[in-house]
């Protein structure tokens, strides 16, 4: 019987996912035994002198630990992403294809005008930059670059640093859509946003990375992020371990695991468009989404004729202001799926979403997506179950999961 424990520095809601993965596939092993008192806590390195362990899958992110790693003694796969050189097997977070997918969820939406928020010294999040980056040159268009340091900031740092980005963000043109390398990093932006009164997502539209749902539902206003497939990176981890202990080599090259695309909440939930008039009428009608039931009562509310208000929106998104409402109803309900795909039920998403009734919603689904909304859902709740990692981040609305298995990909250190 094989022991085997993994090692990450703190308990935030990742950890959970990447030991859930690890133990779904320790199940499928009637050799591995992962300890209780152990998988149901953080555990440090230098606490494995005082257990006997033959494999690890550790989360190595700063250089005492791979230091210290190196002592250990037995198999060991790293998940972090923190460093490009370093001695041991990895399976990390593709980060490259998660810049590639913010950029795809911006262009979607007609931005122009682009910026990035990094951590100085982070590999990983120097990849997140590059692949944003070039989509973005494939596009036509240059982004701006704005790092933070790598430590918390406190006292006389937090103020500089923050001076330094409220200065960056303000130099942005207007609408400017802004990814960044990580939630809390994110958070920072949407605080220096409501401080210099920049409107999100009208003036800065803010993206960020990992899903952490403890961050993104919280701020103000909740945050879009691209969901991190944790849960999927604990299950491969585990899996390259077990070829490690079955005595394989370990081979060249990380293994990526793909993430599962953007959660679209509050900060980028509006189209970039040129016109200020009718930027503030799509974010008056996102943000009483569950209230209007006709595009007819928001030109009343803005002294609009109906031919008027057709007019701006044609010329603006080259949509009808009926087929702009339905899209955001599909987008929110899709939203909603993918994030409470078991909790809440069809009819308290469908209201939430601002149908006026199940037909309806169960009408616009078939037509959009050839799937009914309790088939969508049941989609999200097999891709949750199954790991599957292939994402729609090319198209404008989330769709449903598309049929197949898990993609994986190696990538060669350099």
């Amino acid at each position: 019987m094989k022991t085997v424990v993994l090692c990450y520095p703190t308990l935030i809601p990742r950890y959970g996912l990447i030991r859930r993965g690890m133990l779904r596939f320790a199940r499928q092993r009637t050799d591995w035994f992962v300890p209780y008192f152990l998988a149901a806590r953080s555990l440090e390195l230098g606490e494995l002198s005082e257990v006997r362990v033959d494999g690890v899958i550790a989360f190595l992110d700063r250089r005492s630990e791979l230091a210290a790693a190196k002592g250990i003694g037995v198999p060991m796969v790293n998940i972090s992403a923190a460093f490009e050189r370093q001695s041991f097997p990895r399976v990390r977070v593709d980060q490259r294809r998660d810049g590639q997918i913010a950029a795809e969820h911006f262009l979607q939406q007609g931005f122009s005008c682009f910026g990035y928020v990094g951590i100085a010294g982070h590999w990983g999040f120097r990849l997140r930059h590059e692949g944003f980056a070039r989509r973005l040159r494939q596009a036509g268009h240059p982004c701006a670059f704005h790092a933070l340091p790598g430590s918390l900031l406190r006292g006389g740092q937090w103020a500089r640093e923050t001076k330094e980005l409220s200065l960056w963000l303000g130099r942005l043109s207007k609408p400017a859509a802004v990814y960044c390398c990580a939630d809390p990093q994110a958070g920072l932006v949407l605080e220096v946003c409501r401080r210099d009164g920049l409107r999100v997502p009208s003036d800065v539209a803010v993206l960020g990375t990992d899903n952490e749902t403890n961050i993104c539902e919280e701020t103000s206003p909740p945050l879009s992020s691209i969901a991190v497939n944790w849960e999927g990176l604990g299950y491969e981890a585990a899996r390259r371990l077990a070829s490690l202990l079955d005595g394989e080599r370990a081979g060249d090259g990380d293994w990526l695991v793909p993430s599962l695309g953007v959660v679209q909440r509050r900060s980028t939930d509006l189209l970039a468009v040129a016109s200020r008039p009718l930027r503030d009428i799509c974010e008056h009608v996102e943000n009483h989404l569950g209230e209007i039931r006709s595009m007819a009562e928001v030109a009343a509310c803005w002294h609009l004729s109906r031919r008027t208000l057709e007019r701006m929106f044609r010329r603006g998104l080259g949509l009808s202001p009926r087929q702009y409402l339905d899209e955001l109803r599909l987008r929110r309900a899709m939203n909603l799926l993918r994030q409470d795909s078991r909790e809440g039920s069809l009819k308290e998403i469908c209201y939430k979403s601002g149908f006026t009734d199940r037909q309806q919603m169960h009408h616009l689904f078939k037509t959009r997506f050839g799937e009914t909304p309790g088939q969508v859902r049941a989609s999200f709740d097999h891709a949750n179950l199954t790991q599957r990692t292939s994402s729609p981040e090319n198209c404008a609305l989330p769709l449903p999961a598309r049929k197949g298995g898990t993609r994986k990909r190696r990538e060669k250190r350099s």
